[in-house]
């Protein structure tokens, strides 16, 4: 139902998207739809505004033709047609091309060497970052996106940066990674826990989902959910560790309201920036993660913490303890809390890392001045250590040199080198290099 109004609002009110291929067939699946444009020799920017126009959201439209097309131009091209149509979901698509698992972009810094001179510096937190220094998937979406949607460089960074955390165990979920029929289906919906399943958690997303388990179809009013709610659960008062644990208390999908209520079912204060809690999303048909939402502030014990979609309603933002510059989740998607940290972040940090201190560009001496005017003379920008050098004005951004070269290589502190390179201007030598 909500496809076919979404294409007869195209057809009636007209569109910024393409028109609706011939090859888009309805009754088949987004990746399917990927696949069968690339088939009829559509390439991968036509393929993104075609899934697009036909209604298809637009995360989960580039996900599908980058892993249709399998290449690391089509993570660009897809990206930046999708950003340029939706310039609001611009940290969304950058997720959806970097959070999976399976990305085409094999030779890490390559790709990003090769558009060299094409090459996007993002400023995130007040502070410049090229985009040279990202993983191969997350430097491609992110230098698409910011191409497109320059005045959303910080949450495309943010994104990207994000995408490559990667969370550790599962905490708890709803609907099944790999289904393609998401918790409340997809005309959306609001799902309660039951009263009697309120301590009960899912922490395999991959087994049989069913709803009527531990959920509830219902409303919720987002002004009477309390700061705190106490559950009557059989914890063992003796145990010193943790008992209980952080779990998904209401799910909203509903029209244009996104939000997830969490409980903490501990005995502590949760930290969950500290503790690197983040939403995971499940893509329809997918088993790899669409995109990945970071939880920040503290949830005390009995409390209830709201993420709301900043699309949402009025009185959702309201109540919200964090709002999420995103949709959130669509109701087809699966959701996975997970807490801590996987062995390996960035796969290619290594590799990548020495190319961040590369220039601060044009006027970067006046930027400089500008961040310790709004200090009040404090001089707080202080380096600790550096790579390579940083010319804001002797030379052109088409001749920046990265300390690693042309090609990708990994570089080691020498061990007899014990101090570090406060300097950033000074001139730099890599000894491998002589």
């Amino acid at each position: 139902m909500i496809r076919k109004l979404l294409l007869l609002n195209l057809l009636v009110c007209g569109s910024a998207f393409a028109q609706i291929p011939d090859w888009f067939d309805p009754n088949e699946s987004t990746q399917q739809n990927a696949e069968g444009a690339k088939n009829d020799g559509a390439n991968p920017t036509d393929a993104t505004r075609g899934l697009m126009a036909a209604g298809e959201d637009p995360a989960h439209s580039v996900q599908a033709v980058i892993k249709a097309f399998n290449t690391c131009d089509s993570v660009y091209d897809s990206v930046k047609a999708a950003a340029g149509n939706d310039p609001n979901r611009a940290g969304d698509l950058v997720q959806a091309a970097s959070a999976s698992g399976s990305c085409p972009c094999a030779g890490e810094n390559i790709w990003s060497a090769a558009r060299l001179e094409d090459r996007v510096r993002l400023e995130h937190r007040r502070i410049p970052v090229e985009i040279f220094s990202l993983c191969g998937c997350s430097g491609a979406a992110a230098q698409a996106a910011a191409t497109a949607v320059p005045d959303q460089a910080d949450r495309i960074l943010s994104a990207a940066l994000n995408a490559n955390r990667r969370p550790g165990g599962v905490v708890d979920s709803l609907g099944q990674i790999g289904s393609n029929r998401g918790p409340v289906g997809g005309e959306g919906g609001t799902l309660t826990r039951r009263d009697d399943q309120q301590c009960e958690q899912d922490a395999d997303p991959t087994d049989t989902f069913d709803a009527t388990a531990l959920w509830q179809p219902g409303s919720v009013d987002p002004s009477t959910i309390p700061a705190t709610q106490a559950r009557n659960c059989d914890w063992d008062e003796e145990d010193e560790e943790r008992s209980g644990e952080l779990q998904v208390d209401q799910f909203v999908a509903d029209g244009g309201n996104h939000a997830l209520v969490l409980h903490n079912g501990t005995r502590d204060t949760i930290d969950l920036s500290g503790e690197n809690y983040q939403v995971e999303l499940y893509f329809p048909g997918s088993k790899e993660a669409g995109r990945r939402v970071a939880l920040s502030g503290e949830v005390p014990p009995n409390g209830l913490f709201v993420v709301s979609s900043e699309q949402s309603g009025s009185a959702w933002k309201q109540r919200a303890n964090l709002v999420v510059p995103s949709t959130l989740m669509q109701p087809a998607e699966a959701v996975v809390l997970r807490r801590g940290l996987n062995d390996s972040g960035c796969d290619c940090a290594r590799v990548t890392v020495a190319g961040t201190l590369n220039g601060l560009g044009a006027d970067g001496e006046q930027w400089r001045q500008d961040k310790q005017d709004e200090q009040q003379g404090e001089v707080k920008l202080k380096n600790a250590d550096s790579i390579g050098q940083v010319r804001p004005e002797e030379y052109e951004q088409s001749q920046w040199v990265p300390p690693l070269g042309a090609v990708p290589q990994t570089l080691a502190r020498i061990d007899s080198a014990c101090l570090n390179d406060a300097d950033v201007a000074d001139d730099f030598t890599n000894a491998s290099n002589n």
